[in-house]
């Protein structure tokens, strides 16, 4: 379906993680070792990264299998969190030629590594909130750093004026 909508030149810089998401996703009888599976990996800390997932899937059949696993889940993210305009902006860029990550800059406007952070809070059950703290931690402890060299400088401050109103009287 998806060669048939962009095709062959289209289809040609389609990632691999977005093509057979897209078909496992819509599987008549999905795979159900591939939920196991994937949260095997995701507990182990042994997701593939959304880069390698880019390039056609490995032929060993056990990285295969948690390929398979990990785009259809990213792309189920993907359509609920953006919707079908977010598939179909992800297939139109990628049949104006974007590459893995152009594609996805342009179609969700984030990077692959912010989605797939995004993904993977989801995937356990983070809101957004958790990510908005994480992608913003340093600036947050920059913040806090200001704040407790800030507050005892004000006192300070304030003190040497009490100090000095109080001599004249």
């Amino acid at each position: 379906l998806v060669y048939r909508a962009l095709g062959a030149g289209g289809y040609a810089h389609v990632p691999a993680w977005l093509d057979e998401g897209f078909a496992t996703m819509n599987e008549v009888r999905p795979d159900p070792n591939q939920a196991v599976l994937l949260e095997q990996a995701w507990r182990r800390g042994q997701l593939i990264p959304l880069a390698d997932l880019c390039a056609p899937f490995p032929a060993d059949p056990d990285v295969a299998l948690l390929s398979y696993a990990e785009s259809a889940s990213l792309v189920r993210y993907i359509q609920g969190r953006y919707g079908d305009a977010g598939i179909r902006a992800l297939f139109a860029a990628y049949a104006d030629e974007a590459d893995c990550e152009g594609g996805i800059i342009r179609a969700l406007d984030m990077t692959p590594e912010r989605l797939s952070m995004a993904w993977r809070a989801d995937m356990i059950g983070l809101g957004g909130w958790s990510i908005w703290l994480y992608e913003h931690a340093a600036w947050l402890l920059l913040w806090g750093l200001s704040i407790a060299v800030a507050l005892p400088m004000a006192g300070l401050l304030r003190h040497k004026g009490r100090a000095g109103s109080g001599d004249g009287s």
